[in-house]
């Protein structure tokens, strides 16, 4: 796992839950960005690319969301952060009925 620049502490079914994006590294001609979920049933950690650092990190935010987003959708989960179902990330225009009450500015 690379540095931790950033997490957030969600609330998944009351318990405490926790994502972690990383500072992006420069990979070649491009950039990469970790983020980790700390799942109930153990962590999982992913790589998102961008062609630069900030599109990286944007993308990595972007998927951990729709990691999230999945989550509350497949396993009918509460899922929430300062008890709002809104998760206060980046989401992709293609999830976004996935999270009716997202900002749509991103």
């Amino acid at each position: 796992m690379s540095i931790s620049i950033a997490s957030r502490q969600y609330t998944y079914d009351g318990e405490p839950l926790q994502c972690r994006f990383c500072l992006p590294v420069a990979d070649r001609n491009d950039y990469y960005c970790e983020y980790e979920i700390d799942w109930p049933t153990g962590m999982r950690a992913r790589k998102v690319y961008g062609v630069d650092a900030v599109q990286a990190l944007i993308l990595a935010m972007k998927t951990a969301h729709a990691d999230l987003l999945m989550a509350r959708k497949d396993h009918g989960v509460s899922l929430q952060w300062f008890d709002s179902e809104q998760l206060g990330l980046p989401i992709s225009s293609v999830l976004q009925d996935l999270d009716p009450s997202a900002d749509r500015s991103n």
